[in-house]
């Protein structure tokens, strides 16, 4: 079969003629006269493409500019609008796309950064016209013709996808002083580039299927039958055109299940391929699978900061040939992502990280001493250290109150939401405290039918700065016990009642113990978040876990100890590294964490929780809970409590992503009263584990306290 593949210049089908002595001309076309001509045609003229726009061609929908050499490119503008916009993107679709893909970033990230973001069909995709010249460079130059038409300034970004992704490389060939800076999402690799191996790109190559090695191989050797040859049903063909690649990522497999079962797959073929699919699929592989002007791993460093995401379970583009690109060309920042596969853009949250990466310098800071005193220069100049003032409920320009409120002895009010049975029948009574970015609304979530067999009455209510709670300034550890004594009291609790926490919210359970042990019947915490700084925990495992989160946590947590003053004003610098926890991104090592993770993510309930927990003030609300704790406990630690007048559970997992496991065991071994339940197989999400909320009440009010 090889030898059918000789056509590495483009071919004709017009034949050479020659005149003889008797003065006829002879049609040598193939050498067969006619037949061969019309064999000539069938292989290598493919059918006219329907332009949008001409008789008989799709209509036009979208916005267009028109190019220098008269051809048009559809465009979509997503983000903030063009005269706000501090950052200016093109991005760069990948195979099958369209100008509707984006980098799926969130709408409060963009307004939040001002960030603009425009995507165009690529010539012949969509409604752009076709371009018969396509090449890397062309593909470059349209999107500098497309920033200069829609009026981007001097200079802008440059994002690509997938396939998309010879554009960006052809910017950074051909236009590199134009560029802000780039990004490059699971770049499709030529197998043929010379900078490969060929031992290393020969074994990838050989890694694929029958049909794509044959489809590249056309591809890059007789571009002129592509169209010809995958159009027959009796040779092998590219599996990608088809949907049909092996995917060994899960979520890859599962996304794609996903779209082919609801129809987008043939929904998003049919608008990309609406010109003809030669003028869209075809020419994108001979674009990307030829024979290229250059070499990108010869490319001299570009003026601007250039960064690789790559899925280390990739099934279309081969992670060793990545690592090599990557490590060739010393520039670019390479960011390997650890059981992600090659749809990049459905990763949860990986859009915002982009974001924030790309507008970033791309350097990590080198010690506290240098980035504190590089923060307080800037802040001093700026003004942005000090937080913007809350905006409480029930007061001009706040949020309304919705929900019930009880008054504080400093004069506060906090919301809550009642559940279980009616308060005057309840045999128990309970309150609920939230965890981080909770509200009222939260609870360990027993069912209503053990809530009435116990006669459970129980009260959640929005921690001071959260929902409609008014902020408190003065928060701390005592405030936070004090606050559940005023809301028992305002409800006529009784003496005596039972407290079940959450997550951080369990430093309120601490401090029950510290200031209120009185005022308690029992308590529960469901995996309770932990100091690392705490003097009670072992120095080395300490450490050594700290180190293990990642690295914008670690610094979210050194400037909360540290300089609790300065965290607003960190947290919302897009070049600095911050906190996973709050934008949703961190992963999950869990299971069901990770799938409860991804399904908030993707419905919106993340960001709806979010929104609602930070209505008064994200400083007022997160910001004070980070501060609280993990600032400084000068008045107590947990492992220095002595044991209550009732009994105390504690619940964790063993799979928990964000409190490690062994320091939890650590202060439970410390404080033996304390009942410890490790749960085998679980994460951090307890109240979401199928039945634990029933186990986690029953136990808690019907269990006696062990003495172990």
């Amino acid at each position: 079969m090889d030898r059918l593949l000789w056509a590495s210049t483009p071919l004709s089908c017009v034949g050479k003629r020659s005149k003889e002595d008797d003065g006829q001309y002879y049609d040598y076309s193939l050498g067969i006269g006619p037949l061969g001509e019309w064999l000539c045609r069938a292989v290598l003229q493919p059918p006219a493409p329907r332009v949008c726009g001409t008789p008989g061609g799709p209509p036009v929908t979208a916005p267009r500019v028109r190019l220098s050499d008269g051809r048009h490119l559809a465009y979509e503008e997503s983000g903030v609008p063009l005269d706000r916009a501090r950052f200016k993107i093109v991005f760069s679709h990948g195979f099958t796309g369209s100008r509707l893909d984006s980098l799926r970033a969130s709408p409060e990230l963009a307004e939040e950064l001002g960030v603009y973001m425009v995507g165009f069909d690529r010539a012949g995709y969509g409604e752009s016209d076709p371009n018969p010249g396509r090449s890397p460079r062309s593909a470059a130059l349209d999107m500098e013709e497309l920033a200069d038409a829609l009026g981007l300034g001097e200079k802008f970004y440059v994002v690509g996808f997938s396939l998309g992704c010879h554009a960006v490389w052809g910017a950074l060939k051909y236009i590199p002083h134009r560029l802000a800076g780039a990004a490059m999402l699971a770049p499709v690799v030529n197998y043929w580039w010379p900078g490969f191996p060929a031992d290393l790109s020969a074994a990838a190559y050989g890694k694929q299927q029958y049909g794509d090695q044959w489809a590249l191989r056309v591809s890059h050797h007789a571009p002129g039958i592509l169209h010809w040859w995958m159009e027959q049903a009796w040779l092998p063909t590219s599996t990608v055109v088809d949907n049909t690649t092996h995917l060994p990522n899960k979520r890859d497999a599962e996304i794609r299940r996903a779209l082919a079962a609801d129809g987008t797959l043939q929904r998003k073929r049919e608008m990309a391929t609406q010109q003809g699919i030669h003028e869209s699929y075809y020419r994108d592989m001979t674009v990307m699978f030829g024979k290229w002007e250059f070499d990108p791993m010869g490319l001299p460093e570009p003026p601007c900061p250039v960064h690789l995401w790559q899925g280390d379970e990739d099934g279309l583009v081969p992670v060793a040939l990545q690592r090599h690109v990557a490590g060739k060309l010393g520039w670019v920042n390479y960011h390997e992502l650890h059981g992600t596969g090659h749809f990049l853009s459905a990763v949860p949250g990986l859009g915002d990280t982009v974001l924030r990466t790309l507008f970033g310098n791309g350097s990590t800071p080198v010690g506290l001493l240098v980035l504190m005193v590089a923060a307080l220069v800037v802040g001093w100049f700026v003004n942005a250290v000090r937080p913007p003032p809350p905006t409480p409920c029930g007061t001009p320009g706040g949020p309304p109150v919705t929900a019930p409120r009880v008054r504080t002895r400093d004069g506060r009010y906090l919301a809550y939401a009642e559940s279980g049975v009616s308060r005057d029948k309840a045999r128990f009574k309970v309150v609920y405290s939230h965890g981080f970015s909770g509200s009222r609304m939260d609870s360990p979530r027993a069912s209503q039918e053990l809530l009435e067999e116990l006669s459970v009455y129980m009260v959640a209510f929005d921690r001071a700065g959260y929902g409609e709670s008014d902020p408190d300034p003065r928060r701390s550890l005592h405030s936070a016990a004090l606050d559940i004594a005023d809301l028992a009291d305002a409800l006529g609790l009784g003496p005596k009642f039972h407290l079940v926490c959450s997550s951080l919210g369990c430093h309120a359970g601490w401090a029950a113990v510290k200031y209120i042990p009185h005022r308690l019947d029992g308590m529960a915490m469901m995996a309770p978040v932990i100091n690392y700084r705490w003097s009670g925990l072992p120095r080395g495992l300490a450490r050594q876990l700290y180190r293990k989160q990642p690295v914008g946590d670690q610094w979210s947590l050194r400037v909360a100890y540290y300089a609790p003053w300065l965290l607003h004003w960190w947290i919302n610098q897009t070049w600095l590294p911050t906190s996973t926890v709050i934008d949703g991104s961190g992963s999950f090592p869990n299971e069901l964490d990770e799938k409860n993770r991804v399904m908030a993510l993707s419905s919106g309930m993340f960001h709806k929780k979010a929104r609602l927990a930070t209505q008064q003030g994200v400083q007022e609300s997160f910001y004070r809970d980070m501060a609280v704790m993990f600032g400084r406990w000068p008045e107590f630690e947990p492992t220095d409590l002595e044991e209550p007048p009732f009994p105390v559970h504690l619940f964790q997992g063993d799979e928990d992503g964000v409190v490690p496991v062994q320091l939890q065991r650590h202060i439970c071994r410390r404080l033996g009263w304390v009942n410890y339940h490790e749960l085998p197989g679980v994460g951090h999400f307890l109240s979401a584990v199928p039945g634990l909320g029933d186990r986690i009440v029953s136990t808690l009010l019907t269990a006696p306290a062990s003495s172990a």
